[in-house]
């Protein structure tokens, strides 16, 4: 049982320290803080109303007092109208295409595909357009629906874009069915994920908001995104096909496997 169980821990660990899981998760997370973040402000900015992400994060994350005034000025505008230029939205564009290659790649690798490089850049677009749909349609939906079906609706979306992801940063190079078990996982890991954001995120924005302002809260949404991340990275390892999972818990000498990065 003891020769089992490292067999089991050693397979579920060497593929993602052959993949650099924590370099990767930290690369995914510091490129989303750049790119996401400003394209959540500006989806914000684009729709009426008097909605912000600086009160989405504060209810999401239920702040209150000095931390939820921090938050308030780190996502402030210098005007009451903010506008936008050309030169802001094509740097926005930029740097979140920097993330979808990033990703792109990390999905490129556990599928052991060609790198499409430059190639790539139409599907990065694509997935721009999907993310920034389900970004303005997700809020609307989670003020219409609560209980039960809030927690349902919450679970299909994250399947969607866990199914969508590489499908579209893919080129359409897999069948989706085949990017189903990255898909489910992806979604549990997303949920995990908003538990642990419900449990630890408001009190270590709190603390580093009273430490540090808002370095500090930028700090924390790192370690989120951090997160968000080992989420991605985990997902796609372990869904994807070198992982051989009915081969290893079908026979004793698996386990050996895993996948490997391409290149």
């Amino acid at each position: 049982m003891l020769e089992r169980a490292t067999r089991l821990v050693r397979w579920l660990v060497d593929p993602l320290l052959r993949f650099n899981f924590i370099d990767r998760s930290l690369a995914l997370g510091a490129q989303a803080l750049s790119g996401l973040i400003p394209l959540l402000i500006l989806l914000q900015a684009a729709q009426p109303g008097t909605r912000s992400v600086a009160s989405d994060l504060i209810e999401r994350f239920d702040l209150e007092g000095d931390a939820a005034e921090t938050v308030r000025e780190l996502f402030a505008t210098p005007t009451d109208e903010p506008t936008t230029t050309s030169l802001s939205v094509v740097l926005l564009v930029v740097s979140v295409l920097s993330f979808t290659r990033r990703l792109q790649r990390l999905y490129e690798g556990t599928w052991e595909l060609e790198e499409r490089g430059l190639w790539g850049t139409g599907s990065g677009l694509l997935w721009i357009a999907f993310i920034a749909l389900y970004g303005s349609l997700h809020p609307v939906l989670d003020s219409l629906v609560g209980g039960f079906a809030g927690v349902a609706l919450s679970l299909a979306g994250a399947l969607v874009v866990g199914l969508a992801s590489p499908y579209v940063l893919l080129g359409r190079r897999m069948s989706w069915r085949r990017l189903v078990p990255q898909a489910l996982l992806t979604a549990a890991g997303l949920e995990a994920l908003g538990i642990w954001s419900a449990i630890y995120m408001p009190r270590a924005i709190e603390s580093s908001a009273s430490a540090y302002g808002g370095i500090g809260v930028a700090l924390a949404m790192l370690t989120w995104l951090w997160g968000l991340g080992i989420v991605l990275v985990i997902a796609a390892v372990y869904g994807s096909p070198q992982m051989q999972w009915r081969g290893t818990f079908g026979s004793p000498g698996a386990g050996d496997g895993g996948p490997r990065p391409a290149g």
